[in-house]
């Protein structure tokens, strides 16, 4: 994985400037190398961004507040309560502290419940954070509760990517869409974003996406779809129904619950952890025949409204003025890669 020279060293010392937390990684162009994104010769260096994962929130922000006061924009005056209902009620659970100077770097840090965390790796209630997990990170803390909910996200993506797939398709054509699966639906793409953001986190994180993901392609998902290996880096994989069917029975819950919506005469959603109504669910949206469409909606169901929400909470989180030079230095980055 490239990590950018020298920094991961110093990312590491991040956590002794926090109060304590259950699981910390360090992520983005700051840390993972996007080719061409930034000129080495230019003193605008790349933001770093960091998650924190921690079991009681409320806890964790009073103390955040008194130690780091500044970070925070005018609602932290109002104490940790209002904070947390901004990030868990209003957001899609990430309280976000921006444009924070941390020894001689600016970074972005996001706070976010435990067990929110392991509810979105598991079941994909947001994709929010899950998302980020799906591509190369900075491990900096590992919470031990973490590792199954993780492994499960990372097949769960691999998965996602090989049915929106064609039968033929290369080791950059996988990574490209195991990257771009949590940006379906994203309400940020195409204004506040890189246009060719999926394409640069594909072959930035190449090394990165290889360590991850190359190991499933001789796992049990790999079976599923009966993928087979071809020269020159290329894949082919079985389209019949029944491998279609078996890949999506095995979906995260988010995911399952809205195929269920779209397809199933009765509520469906609240048994869809049942594996035979899973079946039901993955047969039920292979036999319409349009199931790559309905998998992309159900995906973009679960961004869309988690991206909206964050970025409505983000204006109370970061305050206008940060908002306002965030937002500018987000649509120059994009408009930079056009």
């Amino acid at each position: 994985m490239s990590v950018g020279p020298g920094v991961a060293k110093k990312l590491r010392g991040v956590l002794e400037d926090f109060p304590h937390v259950q699981h910390a990684f360090a992520y983005g162009s700051g840390v993972i190398v996007q080719p061409d994104l930034y000129d080495k010769s230019s003193t605008n260096k790349p933001m770093l961004d960091f998650i924190f994962a921690v079991d009681n929130p409320h806890e964790w922000h009073a103390q955040n507040l008194q130690q780091n006061r500044h970070h925070y924009s005018i609602l932290g005056s109002l104490g940790p309560t209002p904070v947390v209902w901004t990030a868990e009620r209003l957001g899609a659970g990430t309280y976000l502290n921006t444009a924070v100077w941390w020894r001689g770097h600016m970074i972005k840090y996001g706070v976010i419940g435990a067990q929110l965390l392991y509810d979105d790796l598991q079941h994909w209630d947001s994709l929010y954070i899950a998302g980020r997990m799906q591509k190369p990170v900075l491990m900096l803390k590992d919470y031990a509760k973490l590792p199954i909910a993780r492994k499960n996200n990372l097949d769960a993506a691999f998965t996602m990517a090989l049915l929106l797939l064609p039968e033929q398709f290369s080791l950059q054509d996988l990574y490209a869409k195991i990257c771009g699966v949590s940006y379906i639906g994203d309400v940020r793409m195409g204004f506040a974003e890189d246009s060719r953001k999926i394409e640069r986190i594909a072959s930035g994180s190449a090394e990165g996406l290889a360590l991850m993901y190359n190991k499933r392609l001789q796992g049990p998902v790999a079976d599923k779809a009966k993928l087979v290996s071809r020269p020159g880096d290329t894949f082919r994989q079985d389209l019949s129904d029944r491998s279609r069917v078996d890949l999506i029975s095995t979906l995260p819950l988010g995911v399952l619950q809205r195929l269920a919506s779209a397809t199933q005469p009765f509520d469906f959603r609240s048994r869809c952890d049942d594996p035979e109504v899973a079946q039901h669910v993955a047969e039920s949206t292979v036999n319409t025949g349009t199931h790559e469409q309905l998998l992309r909606a159900a995906v973009a169901a679960i961004v869309r409204p988690s991206s909206r929400r964050q970025a409505w909470a983000g204006l109370f989180m970061a305050g206008g003025k940060r908002s306002a030079s965030y937002l500018f230095q987000k649509v120059r980055k994009a408009y930079r890669t056009h």
